[in-house]
Order: structure tokens, then C-alpha cells, then sequence
């Protein structure tokens, strides 16, 4: 059986973007707001992101809280022994592939360009 593991989805920083070398890479964490239904219905999903080295950098240097993205990348899944209660964690997270501007233009200042 072929497994394919390839997520896309566009959202909405809920908060700027955190860098850190881990080595000799660099990596950046950002969470996403991601709207899903329309009025009282609406719900709002909030996925974690996680990009390394080009692709963080890119991330870092041209997305801040409320902008709007699109994400491409991988389905992961992490889990550790928490130190302060001895329990056993576990979390679901994206690893970007790939980003891209969401929105027209007029949305983004030039800073914003990747050109």
C-alpha cells in the first residue's frame, strides 16, 4: 500500500514567528488559525508549524501575527515524557515544505515580496 503523507492548508498567524538554531540549522515554530464553518457554526482550529533552515528563515523574515498563509508540507507526530509529571505527551504538528503569500497585493506591503 502506497502511503502519502502531503498537507496544505492556508490560515492565519496567531502569533509572530520564534527562531532558534538547533545546531548548524535553523528552525521556526508558528501557529496557525485555520476558520472552518460560517457564523454560529464557525470553529476555529489552531495547528502548529514547524520549518527548517531557508524555509524558516523565509517564514521569519516576511510573516508576522495576522498574516495570512498558505502551508504545504507533512503530517508529524511527536511524543516525550513530560519532567513535571511524569507523563507520557504527545502532539500532532506540520513540517512546512513549502510557503506562499495568501491574498492580493494591496494585502501586502512591499517588504512582504520575496522579490
Amino acid at each position: 500500500m502506497t502511503q502519502l503523507n502531503n498537507i496544505n492548508i492556508v490560515g492565519r498567524l496567531t502569533r509572530d514567528p520564534e527562531s532558534r538554531e538547533a545546531g548548524e540549522h535553523t528552525v521556526c515554530n508558528i501557529s496557525i488559525a485555520l476558520d472552518n464553518g460560517f457564523g454560529e457554526k464557525k470553529k476555529v482550529c489552531f495547528v502548529e508549524v514547524q520549518a527548517w533552515n531557508k524555509t524558516a528563515d523565509f517564514i521569519q523574515n516576511n510573516f508576522t501575527k495576522g498574516k495570512e498563509i498558505l502551508i504545504e508540507g507533512k503530517l508529524e507526530w511527536d511524543s516525550w515524557d513530560d519532567k513535571e509529571t511524569g507523563k507520557k505527551r504527545s502532539k500532532n504538528y506540520i513540517t512546512a515544505n513549502k510557503i506562499s503569500f495568501v491574498g492580493s497585493k494591496s494585502e501586502q506591503s512591499d517588504e512582504d515580496l520575496p522579490f
